[in-house]
């Protein structure tokens, strides 16, 4: 037999019984205070707040669920009610976070891939002006190499789009 405020442990669990207003207990000579406890299987537990959960649309979109559950003791269905949306709320959170890092990811390789592209581009148009001895290319040159240059972007567009629908 414990007293409030007096720690219970064993193999599985452990907890402490505290009054929540102690100011307000008054104990009477003639009374025998006797609380108990049941302990639940997990499973168990978990159909029973599943079978009291009541889950309904409030809007024809479906974007807003409406949650409601019954039961002897109102606060404690409030508390789990709350717990749900607080832990659903926080896994979606996750999700649209894994989301966005693994989206940042790929935009960062694939702007990796076009910084190197341009750079070898940039590379290979040097040496040609070098072999070819060419300082100033003429207004034909310079078109071909805006085309062969929006070609090449339309190219990496193509393929930042095909990758992207394999995502």
């Amino acid at each position: 037999m414990l007293s409030f405020g007096e720690p219970f442990e064993n193999d599985d669990f452990n907890f402490t019984v505290r009054l929540r207003n102690p100011e307000k207990f008054v104990l009477r000579d003639d009374a025998s205070y006797k609380y108990y406890f049941y302990i639940n299987n997990l499973n168990s537990l978990s159909n029973q707040y599943r079978n009291k959960l009541n889950i309904s649309l409030n809007d024809a979109k479906g974007s807003i669920l409406e949650l409601s559950m019954s039961g002897y003791v109102p606060s404690q269905e409030a508390d789990y009610l709350n717990k749900l949306c607080e832990v659903y709320i926080r896994s979606g959170l996750e999700e649209k976070n894994l989301i966005a890092v693994n989206s940042i990811q790929f935009i960062d390789s694939q702007l990796k891939e076009i910084a190197d592209s341009l750079r070898k581009a940039e590379v290979q148009l040097l040496r040609f002006r070098l072999e070819n001895r060419i300082i100033n290319l003429s207004d034909e040159g310079q078109r071909i190499i805006s085309q062969l240059t929006q070609l090449e972007t339309d190219k990496r567009c193509w393929k930042l789009r095909k990758d992207i629908m394999n995502i």
